[in-house]
């Protein structure tokens, strides 16, 4: 003992029959019997050479303990050991403590020898009893075993027999462990150990492998051991492709099932760890299923393989060298998982092949195993267990790590197994800035700001930066002491990721009882293991796997109906977006997030970026005097009206900057104050100051949900936004009054939309069609458009428009002058100045890009440099026909030199637009969007609990209704009957969903009491508002009035087919219908009046209001509706219609305080389609309409109200009577 194996100079020995090592790793053909017994190849004892009842390891750990207590090296502890100065038979064992478990005993697992020279020489990595290093003057002990226990917590508490402790005080009060007695002794005997101090301050991960034998039914538990555990190494998770799992504060590395025979594997890591994915470098072996992950740690990285090795297939050693091998390449790495392999090494009663192959690796490359001899696995067939879930450490983390075998299974056939790492570990942090107040304290904040605006109101200085600079203190003096009253500080700096959230916020007293009693039948069985107690084992697993299942539901159940009609709809999408971010809960690689940020860092900030000259006010205002458009009335001072609707419009749970001033903040401040941050304003904008707070923005990294990149959120000072607001709206005004912006720019304007640009593309599409003609459309997109503007031109843009010198300065200052910091791992970083292209989060910025693009087919031609550059590899060309595919051309158009790619479909704007303009892929796609809202909506209610009917109703008219109705304005429905149908027929599985109908109901109730629209009737009044303009307008408002289409049929529908002249209040109108046929003299010329029309308006003498359009074309399409639902009454929902129709255009529960129950119950009952006898005969699915209680009178409301006890009898008639 006392040397590694690659450190022996004596001849390799097997372990068994001390001969010398068999070849190839053969088995060893030694059986032990009476004439054959054990020999040890040290002692020459009757043990194997790796019992902890050999004498000469004995001795090795007494070397190791004198050695930590006295602070000696290996060298002198030795000496004195075999000196005769402790023990006077160096060969004579130590009391050694009892077994973890009854019928088993602690086994070393290696030589000591290697401890010892493993201590020596990595004797940086110490752990220490209670997790703290003690002083410097202290004496420090390094592990003595691997097995060291580093937190109180992971270590069942163990009453061992300590015969050998001389003292009754425990010197070691924190936690137990088998070497206890010999530490204990040691420190009597010496008097020289002084325990360290318990501290929380050490840094631990815990980590659990788990074998479950199929994660989604142990997924409760696994939930509840969320909050405890950092890392989940799972085998046979019995994954496929479309199972999904989440826990919460978690993400997943999942390798599902994608062949026969495959049980997979998956990694559950805690968000705040910073995760890294390892690559294997080899070919996996097909009796192994493996994957890697590494952390940081100790200024290293600590590597984990997940493995789990098939039983029945045989595994060669170079599989397992392999996996050594990629392992030896870091300093630190863990190796767990089922390996499915026996060996006498880690407590096994028998060696088999693949046990006697890992062994030999682990002896090869001088891993630990870090098993506790506790049995991983219990075969109830027989009673018996094995050793099969192995931990296997590198030796330099080896001393670093507690490993202990859970007492529970958890319904699987393994025991968890859980091991403790302790050491320095780098975690995710978050910048705490923010000064965050509720609305009671902000009620204070407006008290104490008003009593000081009282007793000393705000001073006006000459230098207006001192006076913003005094403001902003004040405000965040006075928020500060509130936040200082409730215990808090608005100090900024990193701070640790909690959450405060439960993975398993469910968990109540019936699911601890259960598991309880789960945990006490297995104990019984395993004491008794008869036929009974098997069977009440089973009885019990599956009775605690139904009440966990049961309390999980029960509480989602009350959760969502929590959410009723008056319940915000921003809760509702906070839960939306929950569900989302249950579908992109992969593991996210720290390092390519990292390299994700540098990148984005210099492409924000790139080193060229130095200080531009700066010009001066003075300057600029030289410029104005030689212009003759200046808008001088820009440069007015702000009003206190503009301030304030500035403010009206700012959303106020948007995030301050830097200077901590949020708008909730500025939105509560008297009214003294207010004018005097108008006034401060008014003051930086005539004498051309900037404060510094203004100039220094804060860049925080959102990672994108579909891939590695990240998503740069820029947030400036809240009180800059609100000057730039007010600016904006100026600017906003001199654009659109004086037609500065183009025509077919549609983005970032008002009373334009995306339905604009598409409807304008789709009719020359359309166009072509009817002309027999291609239709060549050129996607192109702008390689970083916003980054890319030149500030220096953009600002001579503004001086050709008219703009004045005071504001262009205030921009200038705004583009120019810019210091951004980056938050990068809970610190800022920076700062990093740039004046690369507009800021992003600025107010301004829109307008700015639309004034700057406004002639963008001249700007992106080649030799004209504006900054902006054309990215081939995102443009598409498509060629729109209905000609066969064969026959389409292919233009070869090329930018810089490279062509762009052909496609034969694109989504432009939202819109799936294929080359035939058919709509099959948008609403595929639609299809496929209504299916996940379906899901969501069957989670969030059912027939006697859930949501409100009226918050579903909102959310299905928010998600996917208005989907559908943005792209109608676009696609003919009739060449696409069968897809419409399936979208149809979805709509209505969502509105019988929300509202809590059975299928069998017709959809006229559901339709009319939710008041939702056919799509085809919705379709037909985009156009239809267009036809109705002038029908109750005062005479003398228009000369010469004519009402013209150039669809018969609309004026078919809208007037008598025979009016051709409509007589209103004395004035004629002339209703001409204009057909559009191809080969009519004055086609085209209508042609391009209407395309002129589309994009520009039509000017007429008549002023129209739009709102005069909006109620007369719905109270038109409410009319046709009314009749539709009339119509298909005849069919249909006859009994509904006959007894309870109303042209009511809001549901009978509206304003009722009624729950999902009660109003799901009566909607059913009004419909005749109810889960009752007396509706089931109907459908021939039961045999009488009788009641079965027997009831006469099960037919009548009230039997079935008081029956499922919904109502009380005094509700029921008030219901009944007042809306039936």
């Amino acid at each position: 003992p006392g040397h590694i194996s690659s450190q022996c100079k004596g001849h390799p020995r097997c372990l068994l029959c001390g001969k010398d090592k068999h070849i190839n790793n053969e088995e060893c053909p030694f059986i032990e019997d009476e004439e054959n017994p054990l020999k040890c190849i040290n002692c020459e004892g009757k043990h194997l050479a790796t019992s902890s009842s050999c004498p000469l390891i004995t001795q090795q750990r007494q070397i190791n303990a004198l050695a930590a207590a006295e602070n000696l090296s290996y060298a002198e502890a030795k000496r004195k050991i075999r000196g005769g100065k402790l023990t006077t038979d160096p060969r004579s064992p130590l009391p050694l403590p009892p077994p973890l478990r009854e019928g088993k005993s602690h086994r070393s697992l290696f030589n000591p020898t290697q401890k010892s020279q493993l201590e020596d020489q990595h004797h940086n990595l110490l752990v220490y009893p209670n997790g703290r290093a003690p002083a410097s003057d202290a004496t420090i002990i390094p592990s003595p075993s691997p097995f060291l226990p580093v937190s109180n917590s992971t270590i069942n508490n163990n009453n061992y027999n300590n015969e050998t402790v001389a003292s009754s005080t425990p010197l070691f009060p924190n936690f137990s462990h088998p070497l206890l007695p010999l530490l204990q002794e040691l420190a009597v005997t010496t008097n020289t150990f002084t325990p360290p101090e318990h501290s929380a301050s050490s840094s631990e991960i815990k980590i659990l492998q788990w074998n479950c034998r199929g994660l989604q039914d142990k997924l409760p538990n696994l939930q509840f051991l969320a909050k405890k555990f950092d890392i989940f190494c799972i085998q046979e998770t019995l994954l496929t492709k479309v199972s999904k799992v989440s826990v919460n504060n978690f993400s997943l590395l999942r390798t599902d099932i994608t062949k026969p025979g495959m049980r997979g594997i998956c990694f559950l890591v805690k968000n705040n760890l910073k995760v890294s994915l390892v690559q294997l470098p080899f070919t996996v072996h097909y009796s192994i299923e493996a994957a890697a992950i590494s952390i940081p740690f100790q200024n290293e990285e600590l590597l984990i393989i997940n493995i789990y090795r098939h039983p029945n297939d045989d595994t060669t050693i170079q599989a397992f060298n392999d996996i050594f091998n990629l392992a030896s390449r870091y300093k630190f790495a863990l190796i767990v998982g089922d390996f499915n392999a026996h060996h006498r090494l880690w407590g096994c009663k028998r060696n088999d092949s693949a046990g006697i192959r890992l062994a030999s690796c682990i002896e090869s490359f001088n891993y630990w195993a870090l098993n506790d001899s506790s049995n991983t696995r219990f075969n109830p067939c027989n009673n018996t267990g094995s050793i099969i879930d192995l931990a296997l450490a590198s030796p330099d983390l080896a001393c670093a790590c507690c490993t202990t075998t859970l007492d529970d299974p958890m319904a699987s056939d393994h025991y968890p197994v859980e091991t403790v790492i302790n050491g320095k570990f780098s975690m995710m942090k978050r910048l705490a800035y923010k000064l965050k107040l509720d609305k009671e304290q902000l009620l204070k904040l407006n008290a104490r700001l008003e009593k000081i605006s009282r007793e000393s109101p705000p001073t006006t200085t000459d230098n207006e930066l001192e006076d913003y600079e005094q403001l902003i203190n004040s405000i965040k003096e006075v928020a500060t002491d509130i936040l200082r009253e409730d215990g808090k500080d608005g100090k900024i700096g990193p701070k640790k990721i909690i959450y405060k959230r439960s993975p398993a916020p469910w968990w109540n007293g019936k699911c601890t009882k259960a598991v309880n009693n789960r945990k006490i039948a297995l104990d019984i069985f395993k004491r008794d293991p008869s036929k009974d107690n098997y069977l009440a084992l089973k009885r019990q697993n599956r009775e605690c796997k139904l009440v966990l299942s049961k309390q999980k539901k029960e509480s989602w159940r009350s959760f969502c109906t929590s959410f009723n009609s008056k319940t915000p709809t921003a809760e509702m999408w906070r839960l939306i977006k929950a569900f989302k971010r249950k579908d992109n809960n992969s593991i996210k690689d720290y390092k390519i997030l990292e390299s994700s940020q540098e990148a984005a860092i210099d492409k924000l900030c790139p080193p060229s970026c130095s200080p531009p000259p700066f010009t001066t006010l003075l300057s600029m205002k030289q410029e104005d005097i030689n212009s003759p458009n200046v808008q001088s009335w820009m440069s007015n001072p702000f009003s206190i009206d503009e301030l304030r609707v500035a403010l009206a419009t700012v959303k106020v749970s948007s995030s301050p900057g830097l200077d901590q001033i949020s708008y909730a903040f500025i939105k509560t401040l008297p009214e003294k104050f207010e004018t005097h941050l108008l006034d401060i304003y008014n003051r930086i904008i005539s004498r051309g100051t900037f404060p510094s707070s203004w100039t220094e923005s804060l860049v925080v990294f959102i990672p994108k949900p579909n891939s590695n990149g990240v998503r740069p959120i820029s947030l400036l000072s809240c009180l800059l936004k609100i000057l730039e607001k007010c600016v904006y709206n100026r600017l906003r005004w001199h654009f659109e009054a004086n037609d500065i912006l183009s025509d077919t720019q549609f983005g970032f304007r008002s009373y334009r939309s995306c339905s604009d640009s598409l409807i304008i593309l789709t009719n020359a599409i359309q166009l072509g069609f009817i002309n027999g003609k291609f239709t060549v459309c050129v996607f192109l997109d702008i390689a970083g458009a916003f980054d890319n503007v030149d500030p220096f031109i953009l600002l001579e843009d503004l001086q050709r428009k008219g703009v004045p010198a005071v504001i262009r300065y205030f921009i200038a200052n705004l583009l120019l002058n810019r210091n951004i910091f980056f938050v990068r791992d809970g610190n800022t970083q920076g700062p990093y100045y740039t004046y690369k292209g507009l800021p992003q989060g600025s107010i301004l910025s829109p307008p700015l890009y639309n004034l700057y693009v406004k002639d963008s087919k001249r700007q992106l031609l080649p030799g004209v440099s504006r900054g902006l550059e054309l990215s081939p590899a995102k443009s598409r060309c498509v060629v729109f026909t209905r000609k066969r595919t064969y026959q389409l051309p292919k233009p070869n158009i090329l930018v810089n030199g490279e062509e762009i790619p052909m496609a034969t479909e694109h989504r432009f704007l939202g819109i799936n637009l294929d080359n035939k303009l058919t709509g099959k892929p948008h609403m595929k796609y639609l299809i496929n969007k209504g299916k996940r809202i379906a899901s969501i909506l069957t989670m969030l209610a059912g027939t006697k609990w859930g949501s409100h009917p009226q918050l579903l109703l909102s959310l299905y008219r928010a998600v996917f209704r208005g989907a559908i109705e943005y792209g109608a304005v676009v696609f003919q429905f009739k060449g696409n009957k069968q897809l419409f149908l399936a979208l149809q027929r979805l709509q209505w599985k969502l509105i019988r969903n929300a509202m809590g109908y059975r299928v069998s109901t017709p959809i006229n109730e559901p339709r009319e009491q939710a008041f939702t629209l056919r799509t085809c009737l919705s379709k037909s009044a985009v156009s239809f508002p267009l036809t109705f303009p002038l029908s109750q307008q005062r005479p003398g408002r228009f000369t010469k009035p004519c009402l013209s289409s150039t669809s018969y049929k609309s004026l078919q529908q809208s007037y008598s087919p025979t009016a051709v002249v409509a007589v209103t209040s004395g004035s004629k109108i002339k209703v001409a219908w204009i057909p559009s046929h191809k080969g009519i003299t004055g086609n085209e010329r209508a042609d391009i009046l209407a395309k002129r029309a589309a994009r520009k308006g039509r000017k007429t003498s008549c002023m129209v209001p739009y709102i005069d359009l909006y109620h007369r074309s719905k109270y038109i399409l409410n009319r046709r509706y009314q009749t539709y639902l009339e119509n298909a009454a005849s069919t249909k929902g006859t009994f509904y219609h006959t007894h309870y129709h109303t042209n009511n255009v809001k549901p009978w529960y509206y304003r009722l305080p009624l729950n999902r129950a009660q109003i799901v119950t009566t909607s059913r009952l009004r419909s005749g389609h109810y889960n009752l006898n007396q509706s089931l005969f109907r459908k021939n699915i039961v045999d009488s309409p009788s009641c079965p209680c027997g009831d006469p009178n099960a037919t009548e409301p009230a039997h079935i109200y008081c029956l499922q006890a919904l109502l009380t009898e005094h509700e029921l008639n008030a219901y009944t009577d007042g809306y039936g």
